[in-house]
Protein backbone atom coordinates (compact mmCIF):
# COMPACT_ATOMS: atom_id res chain seq x y z
CA UNK A 1 0.00 0.00 0.00
CA UNK A 2 1.06 3.46 -0.91
CA UNK A 3 0.86 5.87 1.22
CA UNK A 4 -1.43 9.45 0.65
CA UNK A 5 0.38 12.94 1.82
CA UNK A 6 -2.68 14.87 3.31
CA UNK A 7 -2.79 18.45 2.16
CA UNK A 8 -3.12 20.16 5.52
CA UNK A 9 -6.37 22.49 4.15
CA UNK A 10 -7.43 19.10 2.73
CA UNK A 11 -11.07 18.25 4.39
CA UNK A 12 -10.35 14.47 4.95
CA UNK A 13 -7.88 15.34 7.56
CA UNK A 14 -11.43 15.45 9.67
CA UNK A 15 -11.94 12.08 9.93
CA UNK A 16 -8.54 10.67 10.59
CA UNK A 17 -8.22 13.24 13.72
CA UNK A 18 -11.63 11.66 14.74
CA UNK A 19 -11.11 8.35 14.29
CA UNK A 20 -7.86 8.99 16.24
CA UNK A 21 -9.06 10.84 19.10
CA UNK A 22 -12.67 8.18 19.55
CA UNK A 23 -10.14 5.37 18.97
CA UNK A 24 -14.07 3.50 18.81
CA UNK A 25 -11.91 0.17 18.83
CA UNK A 26 -9.78 0.46 21.72
CA UNK A 27 -6.48 0.04 19.84
CA UNK A 28 -4.66 2.80 21.77
CA UNK A 29 -3.96 5.08 19.55
CA UNK A 30 -3.04 7.60 22.74
CA UNK A 31 -0.24 5.63 23.35
CA UNK A 32 1.63 5.38 19.73
CA UNK A 33 3.91 7.71 17.77
CA UNK A 34 2.28 8.86 14.50
CA UNK A 35 4.00 6.15 12.41
CA UNK A 36 2.68 3.41 14.73
CA UNK A 37 -0.86 4.90 14.86
CA UNK A 38 -0.68 5.03 10.51
CA UNK A 39 0.69 1.34 10.95
CA UNK A 40 -2.51 0.07 12.93
CA UNK A 41 -4.32 2.23 10.84
CA UNK A 42 -2.88 0.15 7.41
CA UNK A 43 -3.76 -3.15 8.62
CA UNK A 44 -6.25 -3.49 11.11
CA UNK A 45 -9.06 -5.38 9.39
CA UNK A 46 -12.79 -4.68 10.30
CA UNK A 47 -15.54 -5.62 8.66
CA UNK A 48 -18.36 -3.14 7.00
CA UNK A 49 -21.88 -3.76 5.38
CA UNK A 50 -21.73 -3.94 2.03
CA UNK A 51 -24.12 -5.18 -0.92
CA UNK A 52 -24.95 -9.03 -1.52
CA UNK A 53 -23.74 -10.07 -4.25
CA UNK A 54 -26.77 -10.95 -7.08
CA UNK A 55 -25.91 -14.49 -7.25
CA UNK A 56 -25.71 -15.28 -3.24
CA UNK A 57 -28.65 -13.47 -2.71
CA UNK A 58 -30.42 -15.59 -5.32
CA UNK A 59 -29.16 -18.61 -3.69
CA UNK A 60 -29.88 -17.69 -0.07
CA UNK A 61 -33.70 -16.74 -0.65
CA UNK A 62 -34.23 -20.17 -2.31
CA UNK A 63 -32.83 -22.18 0.51
CA UNK A 64 -33.76 -19.52 3.31
CA UNK A 65 -37.42 -20.86 1.82
CA UNK A 66 -38.79 -16.96 1.13
CA UNK A 67 -38.22 -17.06 -2.25
CA UNK A 68 -42.31 -18.36 -2.84
CA UNK A 69 -43.29 -16.26 0.01
CA UNK A 70 -42.14 -13.12 -1.11
CA UNK A 71 -43.71 -14.16 -4.51
CA UNK A 72 -46.54 -14.87 -2.86
CA UNK A 73 -46.84 -11.08 -0.74
CA UNK A 74 -45.93 -9.67 -4.24
CA UNK A 75 -49.26 -11.01 -5.75
CA UNK A 76 -51.52 -10.31 -2.85
CA UNK A 77 -53.09 -6.97 -3.44
CA UNK A 78 -53.47 -4.77 -0.14
CA UNK A 79 -50.48 -6.56 1.84
CA UNK A 80 -48.30 -3.49 3.27
CA UNK A 81 -45.09 -5.89 2.76
CA UNK A 82 -46.50 -6.11 -1.35
CA UNK A 83 -43.83 -3.08 -2.54
CA UNK A 84 -40.87 -4.24 -0.43
CA UNK A 85 -41.50 -7.67 -2.14
CA UNK A 86 -41.41 -6.62 -5.22
CA UNK A 87 -38.25 -4.45 -5.05
CA UNK A 88 -36.41 -7.58 -3.83
CA UNK A 89 -38.11 -9.17 -6.95
CA UNK A 90 -36.66 -6.75 -8.49
CA UNK A 91 -33.41 -7.58 -7.39
CA UNK A 92 -33.34 -11.15 -8.86
CA UNK A 93 -33.86 -9.52 -11.79
CA UNK A 94 -29.86 -8.52 -12.35
CA UNK A 95 -28.27 -5.58 -10.69
CA UNK A 96 -25.50 -5.66 -8.15
CA UNK A 97 -27.70 -7.53 -5.91
CA UNK A 98 -28.88 -6.26 -2.45
CA UNK A 99 -27.34 -3.24 -0.70
CA UNK A 100 -27.37 -3.62 2.72
CA UNK A 101 -25.81 -0.56 3.74
CA UNK A 102 -28.64 1.06 2.19
CA UNK A 103 -30.96 2.24 5.08
CA UNK A 104 -34.18 2.15 3.17
CA UNK A 105 -33.32 -1.40 1.51
CA UNK A 106 -32.56 -2.68 5.22
CA UNK A 107 -36.19 -0.86 6.13
CA UNK A 108 -37.52 -2.56 3.40
CA UNK A 109 -35.62 -6.53 4.14
CA UNK A 110 -37.07 -5.74 8.01
CA UNK A 111 -40.60 -5.84 6.88
CA UNK A 112 -40.18 -9.45 5.01
CA UNK A 113 -37.64 -11.45 7.42
CA UNK A 114 -36.89 -12.58 10.97
CA UNK A 115 -34.41 -11.53 12.96
CA UNK A 116 -32.63 -15.10 12.77
CA UNK A 117 -32.86 -14.01 8.61
CA UNK A 118 -31.73 -10.86 8.50
CA UNK A 119 -28.92 -12.00 10.69
CA UNK A 120 -27.81 -14.08 8.26
CA UNK A 121 -27.98 -11.36 5.48
CA UNK A 122 -25.80 -8.91 7.16
CA UNK A 123 -23.23 -11.77 7.14
CA UNK A 124 -23.71 -12.30 3.85
CA UNK A 125 -23.46 -8.23 3.58
CA UNK A 126 -20.21 -8.23 5.96
CA UNK A 127 -16.75 -7.75 3.90
CA UNK A 128 -13.50 -7.47 5.05
CA UNK A 129 -12.08 -3.75 4.73
CA UNK A 130 -9.08 -2.05 5.91
CA UNK A 131 -9.15 0.54 8.80
CA UNK A 132 -7.70 3.27 6.77
CA UNK A 133 -9.88 2.94 3.80
CA UNK A 134 -12.75 2.76 5.80
CA UNK A 135 -11.75 6.23 7.78
CA UNK A 136 -9.33 7.93 4.54
CA UNK A 137 -9.84 6.00 1.49
CA UNK A 138 -6.58 5.58 1.03
CA UNK A 139 -3.67 4.04 3.21
CA UNK A 140 -2.05 6.79 5.53
CA UNK A 141 1.52 7.97 6.51
CA UNK A 142 3.07 9.03 10.30
CA UNK A 143 2.55 12.13 7.97
CA UNK A 144 -0.74 12.34 7.19
CA UNK A 145 -1.76 11.70 11.21
CA UNK A 146 0.75 14.50 12.15
CA UNK A 147 -1.08 16.92 9.64
CA UNK A 148 -4.62 15.47 11.42
CA UNK A 149 -3.93 16.17 14.42
CA UNK A 150 -2.41 19.26 13.80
Amino acid sequence: MSAVIIDPIDKQVNPLKAEIQADKLGLGYDKLSYQAIADVMNTTVTSKISTIPHPNFRIWLSTSGLRATIQDIADTAGDSRRSAALYLLDTLQGGHGLDMSDADVVAMVDTLVTDEQKEQLVKLASVPSVLAYDVFGAAVSGKDILEAMK
